[in-house]
């Protein structure tokens, strides 16, 4: 991304890409819900080929490259084995940089809390605030909604409010509402003020994941920001799925809100954690880089 865009600009960036992937998710099934009614699937499918015609066409238009430095295989390997080490390449320069261990850790953080919502979700409507798949769907549906005002919200912010604290901040606030969401209804709240929580809570999730990729691709050389992504998203994915385990284990015995809460405070302290550490950490460094 620093290929396109000034290093001040990455987060308005990625949260402008973050805008698109959540207006596709409100505007795709009503689109997609109409053309079948209209032309059927053979519509749908139509309508999907062409659509991808559209951002062939839109990606012509680009005049960056985007290339990244080349890096001269050593010797041969076969396709896993060199995946194995990118991956592990990837994982090594995240923890060799320690602004990279704090968002690494926040990431692992939020992945195994992901993992757990994912699985509890359902449960907390259900058992919780007595819903069912209306209520699902209006709830998920109001956290899109936040999601759009978020990435609006973070293009101007972007430029006044470091990245480093943006993230820290995010992280609180995502934690903290998440925590009066999974509480509030045994103080009698409606569902009405829930749903309302949950456009809330959109907002710092669509801050959230922006800034990340912004402090990666600002501090990550060219060779190998694709690899630390790519770990990134690999280490997200163990997680979660480690998430979803703990969750199907001890959702019945430990109870759905208990551990709705202990990802909710683990959000909130890794939040504090951040802002304590990761605005320093990310200055040292460019001192040293420009002292070097």
């Amino acid at each position: 991304a620093t290929s396109f865009v000034k290093s001040d600009q990455l987060v308005a960036a990625n949260a402008m890409n973050a805008l698109n992937n959540n207006l596709a998710r409100l505007i795709g099934p009503a689109v997609g819900g109409l053309i079948a009614a209209t032309f059927g699937l053979m519509g749908v499918a139509l309508a999907d080929a062409v659509s991808f015609f559209g951002a062939a066409a839109l990606v012509a238009l680009i005049r960056t490259s985007g290339a990244v430095e080349d890096r001269p295989m050593t010797e041969p390997a076969s396709a896993w084995r060199r995946l194995w080490r990118e991956w592990a390449a990837g994982l090594g320069v995240g923890l060799s940089s320690r602004p990279l261990v704090v968002v690494f850790v926040l990431i692992a953080i939020s992945s195994l809390g992901e993992g757990v919502f994912s699985v509890l979700y359902v449960l907390f409507v259900n058992r919780v605030l007595g819903g069912g798949p209306t209520e699902i769907g209006v709830l998920m549906s109001a956290q899109a909604k936040g999601g759009l005002i978020g990435a609006l919200a973070v293009v101007p912010v972007g430029h006044l409010v470091s990245p480093a604290r943006l993230l820290g901040l995010a992280a609180v606030t995502f934690g903290g509402i998440d925590f009066i969401i999974f509480n509030s209804p045994a103080f009698g709240s409606t569902f009405v003020f829930i749903a309302a929580l949950f456009v809330l809570v959109g907002v710092p999730v669509a801050v959230f994941f922006p800034t990340v990729n912004a402090i990666i691709q600002s501090t990550v050389a060219d060779a190998y920001r694709g690899r630390v992504l790519g770990a990134l998203g690999t280490t997200m994915a163990l997680l979660g799925l480690t998430g979803i385990g703990i969750a199907g284990t001890l959702g019945d015995v430990v109870g759905v809100v208990p551990i709705l809460n202990i990802q909710a405070i683990a959000h909130i302290i890794a939040g504090l954690v951040v802002l304590a550490i990761l605005p320093g950490a990310l200055r040292a460094r460019v001192g040293n880089a420009q002292a070097g």
